[in-house]
């Protein structure tokens, strides 16, 4: 787990599921591998919403676009109302270790999505 000397940026944010897995009781299910990229590296507080961190922006925003996609695939995993399927712990702790090794290769798309919002409107960057 990463103490408050390995954070350079938070963001949070309040969408519409992520705010409805933050309100259950069980929190983030395994239920996908975006899921399992935060096995056993998620905290909960009194108050709903998804807060990410990372040592840089771009791997904030990578784990906040992650996180995100975990909540929308479980709110519909959940919507079906059946029973959900979950991976053993082994596989879930496996996968959570491949998310924080020094060559995991996330916030590579950092720099196509400032390209592509150059595109669309350059004017963020003034």
């Amino acid at each position: 787990m990463a103490d408050a000397t390995d954070v350079d940026c938070v963001i949070h944010t309040h969408s519409k599921a992520g705010v409805a897995v933050a309100a259950m009781k069980d929190g983030l299910l395994p239920l996908s591998q975006h899921a399992q990229l935060f096995y056993g590296r998620v905290s909960y507080h009194d108050y709903h919403g998804l807060l990410a961190v990372g040592r840089s922006i771009p791997l904030a925003f990578s784990n906040l676009f992650n996180l995100q996609f975990a909540c929308e695939t479980q709110v519909l995993a959940m919507a079906g109302n059946a029973a959900l399927s979950l991976p053993t712990a082994a596989v879930s702790e496996h996968t959570a270790r491949l998310a924080v090794a020094p060559d995991a290769p996330f916030g590579t798309e950092w720099p196509g999505l400032l390209r592509k919002l150059d595109r669309i409107d350059p004017s963020y960057r003034t």
